[in-house]
């Protein structure tokens, strides 16, 4: 008698979890666990039923096993099929408004404050580099305006200034064996002689 109501309540037990799981994969973006936990609740039900058979029966599976098991499932759809599924829906949205409310929590204290700082330090680096290019036109312009001025005095004093540099306009090819002579001289005599 005890076998009979074990696996009444193990049919029922199976319409149950079939709807349950049945009813949380239903959204789209679930459908791809579906063949999955349908193999797993085959599996399962399977090792149900040889546990309840072979505590019960000494592991025996009948015909009455599965007609057991059907009537079983039988009962559950007609009893506690709506009120089952009806919670199951009613915990996918609980679920989805928790989901909901924990991804805004997540949006509006990390990704936005995230978001805010980056742009800020882009924008400050944006900023420091424009200034930088400033400072870099007001230097070049300030060094151009200078050596300007400097190189011609320099050019209107000095002969031997003016010959050095129509010797490198004219010479371009042997300007650097003329530096590197001149260096090389500059180093053998020393800086006191």
């Amino acid at each position: 008698m005890e076998y009979l109501f074990w696996l009444l309540g193990l049919g029922a037990i199976l319409g149950a979890v079939f709807d349950l799981y049945n009813t949380v994969i239903h959204p789209d973006w679930l459908k791809w666990l579906r063949s999955l936990m349908d193999v797993l609740f085959w599996v399962a039900a399977a090792v149900g039923v040889y546990v309840v058979a072979f505590v019960h029966d000494n592991g025996k599976i009948r015909i009455h096993t599965f007609a057991l098991l059907g009537v079983g499932f039988i009962i559950y759809r007609l009893t506690l099929h709506d009120s089952v599924v009806r919670s199951a829906f009613l915990v996918v949205r609980l679920l989805n408004v928790c989901y909901r409310f924990a991804a805004g929590l997540v949006r509006v204290f990390v990704i936005v404050p995230l978001h805010v700082l980056w742009t800020g330090f882009t924008r400050a680096l944006g900023a420091i580099y424009w200034l930088g290019c400033k400072l870099e036109d007001i230097a070049v312009w300030l060094l151009q305006q200078t050596w300007h001025f400097s190189f011609g005095i320099v050019v209107k004093k000095s002969p031997w200034m003016q010959k050095f540099i129509d010797e490198v306009r004219n010479n371009w090819e042997e300007f650097g064996m003329m530096a590197s002579n001149w260096l090389k001289s500059l180093l053998l005599r020393g800086p006191l002689q």
